[in-house]
């Protein structure tokens, strides 16, 4: 029979901080060179998705500040706009203008905040259809309360006339 080993309280303490050193010594030493010498790893696809998106993000932010830019010119081009003076010019550069806007949407559909660029150029459309359509409609107007005078004055030479003849 083997002699029993009886151990103290102070080894087993030593062998226990022993064990637990070269653990984490080789826990350390294996990470150290799977990470030293695998990077890829250290670039996880999430990372990779946040930073394109950020980069989306600022790309966007930076396309809005240009064509605010525009669309406050085609919107003072609209106010400033007359259909009475024959200057198709300006009406083929504000067309323009609204066009390049809503070619950013076209560019980017897949990208829903894009979907504002089409809404301003179709809103800068219909002002300019309803600047157009109620210049006319008020000249319109205009030529019926001339042609409405002329009718009145007519109809007043008329019984004068007839009151005349009949005197």
């Amino acid at each position: 029979m083997e002699p029993k080993k009886h151990i103290n309280k102070r080894e087993r303490v030593i062998g226990f901080i022993y064990v637990t050193f070269i653990f984490v010594l080789t826990c350390g030493l294996s990470l150290y060179f799977l990470f030293r010498h695998n990077q890829e790893l250290l670039m996880i696809p999430e990372k990779a998705l946040v930073i394109k998106k950020m980069e989306r993000i600022h790309q966007f932010q930076n396309i809005q500040t240009r064509q605010a830019a525009i669309c406050d010119s085609v919107f003072t081009k609209i106010r400033r706009y007359n259909p009475g003076i024959n200057a198709s010019y300006e009406e083929n550069d504000i067309k323009f203008l609204i066009n390049d806007i809503k070619i950013r949407y076209s560019d980017n559909i897949w990208d829903n905040r894009y979907k504002a660029f089409l809404h301003v150029s179709d809103l800068y459309e219909m002002l300019l259809t309803d600047k157009k359509k109620t210049w006319s409609i008020s000249q319109n107007i205009n030529n019926f309360r001339q042609n409405l005078q002329e009718c009145e004055i007519g109809l007043e030479q008329k019984t004068e006339a007839l009151t005349k003849i009949r005197r």
